[in-house]
């Protein structure tokens, strides 16, 4: 496992948070030690092998109760938020530069240029977009 991410899930741990980092490189054999030898292994992970559902409208309900249950447990023993985070109601500011470094696969929806719509999409709230899903559902 790359060794900051470790470093940052054992953090969390010791402070009394609940926490996980799956290494995506286990199929693999694990981390290989750097950095370039690690982007390397992830351009040759089997893409079948990982299906990202989060962008996928049929789970935004799921999504939505998904965070707010995380955010509830990430507090700590005394049930404070002691790390300055809030609960992530969004997909996120995850673009990226459609014409940039392809060291990992993203999906394409986060591929974007500077001039393409709803490059800050990010600033919709997963709980708006599902209230606007579940109102054109009761329309139809």
């Amino acid at each position: 496992m790359n060794p900051y991410i470790e470093d940052v899930t054992r953090r969390l741990g010791v402070a009394g948070f609940l926490a996980f980092a799956p290494d995506a490189l286990t199929p693999l054999g694990g981390y290989p030690g750097n950095d370039d030898d690690g982007r390397q292994m992830q351009r040759e992970r089997d893409p079948r092998e990982m299906n990202n559902l989060i962008d996928d409208p049929a789970y935004l309900e799921v999504r939505v109760k998904l965070r707010k249950e995380l955010h509830r447990r990430l507090a700590n023993n005394r049930g404070e938020h002691v790390i300055p985070y809030t609960e992530k109601w969004g997909p996120g500011a995850h673009s990226r530069n459609r014409e940039g470094s392809a060291a990992a696969r993203f999906p394409d929806s986060w591929l974007k240029l500077e001039t393409d719509e709803g490059l800050r999409d990010f600033m919709y709230r997963d709980e708006a977009r599902l209230r606007d899903l579940q109102k054109a559902r009761n329309r139809d």
